[in-house]
């Protein structure tokens, strides 16, 4: 993993902290070191970048709603199965296609709001909707930093 996807999830599952247990299963709970809070924060990273790439790609006039919150969620629940290594990967062919996405500015801005809603939502499927906003809204000021840093 790159050092600025790993500052990103470090971020993230900084935001995360006391509200990890909402987006830990139960039988998981006692499991909760630095590398389960990492994984789950670059799980939620790579849900925002396929979300992103998704967006991007359908050019964000279609109605995409609640298609991308299905799309985010079952890259979540997907990401969540896989070994660390295999997650890592994920983040990083997440990022770069992400990435591949040339869009101007303001347009990177826009879609990244879309986004963020549709992780939101994704995430209110576990926990509450206000802890699902607040770290979705990390997800996507770390995701912009990493897509365009003259943005963030």
């Amino acid at each position: 993993m790159t050092t600025q996807l790993r500052q990103a999830c470090l971020s993230i599952a900084s935001e995360i902290g006391p509200d990890v247990g909402e987006f830990t299963p139960a039988e998981e709970k006692h499991l909760l070191g630095e590398a389960a809070m990492l994984a789950l924060a670059g799980t939620f990273l790579s849900g925002f970048f396929s979300g992103f790439a998704k967006a991007a790609g359908e050019k964000l006039g279609e109605k995409l709603g609640s298609a991308l919150v299905e799309f985010i969620s079952r890259k979540l629940h997907g990401e969540r199965t896989l070994p660390p290594e295999e997650q890592s990967k994920s983040l990083e062919a997440s990022a770069s296609a992400a990435k591949q996405a040339v869009l101007a500015p303001e347009m990177v801005a826009a879609v990244a709001v879309v986004v963020e809603k549709a992780l939101a939502a994704a995430l209110a499927e576990q926990t509450e909707p206000d802890i699902a906003g607040r770290v979705a809204g990390r997800v996507q000021a770390e995701a912009v930093r990493i897509l365009a840093p003259k943005l963030a």
